[in-house]
């Protein structure tokens, strides 16, 4: 094939690479002096199947607008030719990120899990707008040169209303180590499901280094994706946690029924995956334990994903902390409660970590002080360990079978803790006092329930509390540098809130689709939380306070947008909710004086 001049509008430069159904060229605009990468197939009597295909990527991708997936310029037949102009990523690949010759390291396994969180929230948005992908594997999941994701290749997409795709074998039908058992036997029928499964293989690699199932010969591979089992990952790679175990056997259910049935459903629970393993890999590295120290829980009759951290031996652990869920007082050295399984027996009054040290008794979060807890005059209740191996540290104490735990003292007046314990999920309480009248008149703050775990309340603030640029400065910036961010974890985190409520709102890992993950106390909504959390437009718009309108705020017709921690479509701008309740992925210069803050916190119950 002789080097093309001109295609389209587009000026090619240089070959980039060589497939199947044609090459790769680097083309650039002239127009607007953009750069794109041109697909060129091979001829115009390239088989039915092919040009269906591409027919399919163009539509698939042209259908969507999202900063995960690829943008399509342009498509078009020219001199016998079907070109397609598309987006040009500069970076690697997802596969460059995989070495089957190793086992991933935290670094590498906290990196990984945050750039795949992007790939959810495009693939749930490609889900949103009825856009199957069907060919999810490392090679079509592309990390640029600024840490953003782009998924690729919608060749093999589904598109709602359009059934226009039949089995005829071949590579062309999607790559059999990630295709989900229900695609290899009936490929015309398949649904988002298929992708959940293709999603946990790529998961399942990026944690482990290794594809859950390999074989020399295509059908073998085929059969054991059918009927064999995948190993846990913890199997592998002794650093996962029991959550992220769970979630990636569960994306690897034979049975699409038994499978998260979109990918909305799983990002909740990816994230508390990702924030158990991220603390548990904190806690052994500030205490000073090697990786194989920590330990899942067996025979507390509670969920296996329940993680708990043996601490070393020799460290004092002749002291008693009371578990906040039951009042069991716990002396077995564990970060979790024997009685009732929660994980927050330890709760810093600092800074309200539940990771504190039982040894040393400081708070490993902040380095608070706690003092040391005298063990109970009555040994009847606690005898020491006699069994180093019955999941209890040598020389520390646990309650005999026979004792009954101590009842919790009694109060005639209701705690902070009390005013919302019992809230659900749409609930308001207040919680911390702001300015809000017209003459910065501070008031209670009225927070709702946006998500209850275990141990915590995820919340937002019912309206806008104020109004902020998100950052200082017009330049490119994400959500860990920005001047927003700052704000909230110093200023307004102490000025809306006393000594007793700051010890209650926990310190979040909160993870980032564009810029290094963070350690927050009060941070922003993202995206995907802005989608999930709120039904439609509606339930998305707030009302500014009048403090918040006094100060500059942008509000229309008695609404107002409001920021998201989210960066926008490029670095110097950001995410935000609309007046009308839309959430704008283009965004706003980030200097942009005029948006609301509406606060989110996570609360400890």
């Amino acid at each position: 094939m002789l080097t093309p001049k001109k295609i389209g509008r587009f000026d090619i430069i240089r070959q980039l690479g060589q497939g199947g159904m044609g090459s790769i060229w680097l083309g650039c605009d002239p127009g607007l002096n953009r750069e794109a990468a041109i697909k060129i197939m091979h001829d115009a009597s390239s088989s039915s199947e092919d040009l269906k295909r591409f027919q399919r990527e163009a539509q698939a991708a042209a259908k969507l607008n999202h900063p995960g997936i690829v943008t399509v310029y342009e498509m078009g037949q020219e001199q016998g030719r079907f070109f397609l102009a598309m987006e040009l990523i500069k970076g690697k690949s997802f596969s460059k990120l995989i070495r089957s010759d190793k086992v991933p390291d935290k670094t590498a396994i906290l990196h990984n899990l945050s750039l795949f969180r992007q790939v959810l929230e495009a693939v749930a948005y490609a889900h949103e707008n009825g856009v199957v992908h069907r060919d999810l594997k490392p090679d079509n999941i592309m990390v640029t040169d600024g840490g953003r994701i782009k998924v690729l290749d919608f060749g093999l997409a589904f598109m709602s209303g359009q059934h226009n795709l039949t089995r005829t074998g071949g590579d062309s039908m999607g790559t059999p180590a990630y295709m989900a058992p229900e695609q290899i036997q009936d490929f015309a029928h398949t649904d988002q499901r298929a992708d959940i499964y293709s999603l946990g293989v790529i998961l399942h690699e990026l944690v482990t280094g290794k594809c859950p199932f390999t074989a020399p010969k295509t059908i073998s591979l085929i059969y054991k994706v059918i009927k064999e089992e995948p190993l846990q990952p913890s199997q592998i790679n002794p650093i996962i946690g029991g959550k992220l175990d769970a979630l990636v056997l569960r994306m690897l259910r034979k049975n699409p029924k038994e499978r998260f049935q979109s990918v909305n459903e799983l990002l909740p629970v990816y994230d508390e995956a990702c924030t158990e393993l991220n603390r548990g890999m904190s806690a052994v590295k500030r205490a000073g334990l090697p990786q194989a120290a920590a330990v899942k829980s067996a025979g507390s009759g509670k969920s296996p994903l329940t993680a708990v951290t043996a601490l070393p031996a020799g460290r004092n652990n002749n002291a008693a902390e009371t578990c906040p869920s039951c009042g069991w007082q716990n002396r077995t050295g564990y970060k979790f409660c024997n009685k009732c399984g929660s994980p927050n027996v330890y709760r810093c009054p600092s800074c309200g970590s539940g990771t504190n040290s039982q040894g040393d008794i400081f708070c490993n979060e902040c380095g608070f002080k706690l003092g040391v807890s005298a063990i109970s005059a009555d040994k009847s209740a606690a005898s020491p360990s006699a069994q180093s191996g019955a999941g209890v540290p040598s020389g520390t104490y646990q309650l005999s079978a026979s004792a009954a735990p101590p009842v919790p003292p009694q109060s005639s007046t209701p705690s902070l803790r009390d005013v919302y314990a019992n809230k659900l999920v749409g609930d308001c309480f207040e919680f911390g006092r702001y300015p809000q009248g017209a003459y910065a008149e501070v008031m209670p703050i009225t927070w709702r329930v946006l998500r209850r775990d275990s141990d915590s309340l995820l919340v937002v603030a019912e309206k806008c509390l104020d109004c902020k640029p998100y950052h200082e400065k017009f330049t490119k910036i994400t959500w860990a540098d920005c001047s927003l961010r700052h704000w909230l974890n110093a200023d307004f985190y102490n000025r809306a809130f006393n000594e007793q409520e700051r010890a209650l709102i926990l310190q979040t890992y909160v993870i980032n689709n564009a810029g290094p993950d963070t350690d927050d106390h009060v941070f922003l909504l993202s995206i995907n939380e802005a989608n999930r959390f709120f039904a439609d437009d509606a339930a998305r718009q707030a009302v500014p306070t009048d403090f918040t309108v006094e100060r500059g705020v942008y509000a229309s017709v008695g609404w107002t947008w409001w920021w998201l921690r989210s960066r926008g479509w490029i670095g110097s701008y950001a995410a935000y909710v609309s007046s009308g309740g839309g959430v704008d992925v283009n965004g706003l210069g980030v200097d942009y004086g005029c948006g609301a803050v509406r606060p989110a916190f996570k609360i400890a119950l």
